[in-house]
């Protein structure tokens, strides 16, 4: 029998009502739901936006061609609601997402919806959980953003952008994705596309409404794209289909497109970034992917090897441990492939050192691995053909998907680590490292770039580090002995969680209360396994939690879909319930 509290005016707030923030309120009043009747608790949600469940990332409202980058088989672990009552409240169940969307049955070719079918999903589960329960004392939702956050006397005091106050005894912060502090490059460039009209900057990349509906773009455009990740996948559909072009289909099977313009299109547009390395699709669908599924007893392995790491039980330094741990599973997989390798000649041992050395040094090369000095455009039809299991299967692809079977054990074991902060910060920046294989896009998308290529409207001329320069028109980007000007810049780099360079109100608010720090300079907030922030040791603990992207270092995998409606979350709501009881019970 679970223990039964008796909580007496008990307020708690969430702040930001996206994924993260639904499934926390839901777990909250799961957990809350053996109460005894004479208690009283009033739970406050902060969201400013009109689709509460769904997060700006997956709003309802924004356009088709923006999609998820993980497929509808994949989603199949997002678990739905169970039916539970609240204090005589009935919360009825909610479908798990493949039940809702119809995508259980089984294909060969995985598909990725748009954004905003997930955003749906979100928000009719937020209606369905607080239909009820908004008619009730206890359950208030204020389309509110909250801008400031103290503390004192065992109280928290949070004021929104209109300077109002509220006061509560517990709050959590599941915010998001938050503005950082403008770079010097960005700011030059805004100061002089506002001093010319020959020019225009779009500093972030969404909304991509923008774009579509810009007229300061048109088929006399150049376009420049700062960025070569999944944002820029976005723009390329916000500035060509989205404008009225078409990709037409030559090959249904494998995604083949011939793309036809109109005079919206812009006549070229150019991306550029500081690797200039390519994104790597996903397999096809479920029967190739499984060809790079480790065994379950390769994962319990994995698991434990770096949960052994990552509570201190092991000296470790720097990242090695992960790559260790890693490697003979990717080497076994490879082994499989037998024939269909695009090297059949090394021994276990040689690639085991190819898999440790290349993970640290992604220039390394090896006949088993694509150069990362091979032409662009030869990379992307080579990745794309092993997406589609139609060419020798390279040793860095098969790694990269193997990592991707792998990630989610790794948020796991290694989340909440007790390592330095040094080490943990080489973890992550591994991780970033092969983020562009292991969640990379899905083939129609590079497909689709391809035959933009084709088409003479992308130019990968300038992609690796081009000297960028403002001219009287523009910018100049020039490679060698090429040069380009660009009358239009997108930034389409998003801004990384790092806790001190976030500019948002909120949280340099918190920082100035010392409400918070960081893991480390170049990551998230510092929290507990319950999502309490931790303080210096001689500070009091609060009832503060941070849930999401600005805890990353202390959590990993704070960008995938499906960590939004896990562990994490349930640990926070569980420490919710054993701290106001154990409240309760000294006073």
């Amino acid at each position: 029998m679970p223990l039964t509290f008796q909580l007496t005016n008990t307020s708690i707030a969430i702040v930001g009502v996206g994924p993260r923030g639904l499934y926390a309120v839901e777990q909250l009043f799961n957990k809350f739901s053996n109460l005894s009747p004479e208690s009283t608790i009033h739970v406050t949600l902060f969201e400013p936006s009109v689709y509460a469940g769904s997060g700006n990332t997956w709003r309802v409202d924004q356009p088709d061609s923006n999609w998820l980058n993980i497929s509808e088989r994949a989603l199949r672990d997002l678990k739905g609601r169970k039916k539970f009552s609240f204090k005589g409240v009935v919360v009825s169940s909610f479908p798990s997402y493949s039940e809702w969307s119809d995508s259980e049955k089984k294909s060969n070719t995985d598909y990725y919806p748009p954004r905003k079918k997930l955003g749906a999903y979100l928000n009719e589960r937020f209606k369905s959980f607080s239909k009820n329960l908004l008619k009730t004392p206890y359950l208030h939702l204020k389309p509110l953003k909250i801008e400031d956050l103290d503390y004192a006397d065992g109280h928290f005091k949070l004021t929104d952008s209109n300077g109002n106050t509220f006061h509560f005894n517990e709050v959590l912060l599941t915010i998001g994705h938050q503005p950082t502090n403008t770079s010097k490059e960005i700011l030059k460039w805004q100061h002089r596309a506002e001093e010319t009209c020959k020019c225009t900057l779009y500093p972030e990349a969404y909304p991509t409404e923008r774009l579509i509906k810009s007229n300061k773009i048109s088929s006399d455009s150049k376009v420049g794209i700062r960025g070569f990740g999944l944002s820029m996948i976005d723009i390329l559909r916000a500035l060509t289909c989205d404008r009225g072009g078409k990709f037409l289909p030559t090959d249904d099977d494998i995604y083949k497109y011939r793309f036809e313009g109109n005079d919206r299109i812009p006549s070229k547009i150019v991306p550029f970034s500081l690797d200039g390395l390519p994104l790597v699709p996903k397999p096809l669908g479920e029967k190739i992917d499984n060809i790079y599924r480790p065994t379950q007893e390769e994962k319990n392995r994995f698991f434990e090897s770096v949960r052994k790491v990552a509570q201190n039980k092991t000296e470790v330094e720097g990242n090695l441990f992960l790559i260790e741990a890693m490697a003979p599973i990717a080497v076994r997989v490879y082994l499989d492939f037998e024939e269909k390798r695009m090297d059949c000649l090394s021994s276990r041992n040689e690639l085991y050192e190819v898999a440790v050395t290349w993970l640290n040094d992604e220039n390394y090369k090896h006949r088993s691995l694509l150069k990362a000095d091979t032409p662009t455009l030869v990379l992307i039809e080579k990745y794309v053909s092993m997406a589609l299991d139609l060419e020798p299967i390279s040793f860095d692809y098969c790694m990269g998907q193997v990592w991707r079977h792998l990630q989610s054990l790794w948020y796991q074991a290694f989340s909440h680590s007790s390592l330095p902060h040094e080490t943990i910060a080489s973890v992550i920046k591994l991780h970033e490292r092969i983020k562009r294989y292991s969640y990379g896009p899905p083939i129609e998308s590079m497909q689709q770039l391809l035959a933009l290529i084709d088409a003479g409207i992308v130019d990968l001329n300038y992609l690796k580090d081009p000297k960028v320069e403002l001219v009287q028109d523009g910018w100049s980007l020039q490679k060698e002995n090429r040069k380009v000007i660009v009358d239009v810049m997108i930034n389409s780099v998003l801004d990384s969680p790092k806790v001190l360079e976030v500019s948002s109100p909120l949280v340099v608010n918190l920082l100035n209360h010392e409400l918070i720090k960081p893991v480390h300079s170049e990551l998230g907030i510092d929290t507990y396994e319950n999502a309490l922030v931790k303080r210096s040791e001689n500070d009091e603990k609060i009832s503060l939690a941070v849930l999401g992207r600005l805890s990353k270092g202390s959590v990993v995998g704070v960008d995938a879909i499906l960590e939004c409606f896990g562990k994490r979350i349930e640990d926070w709501a569980e420490g919710v319930l054993e701290r106001l009881g154990n409240r309760n019970t000294d006073s």
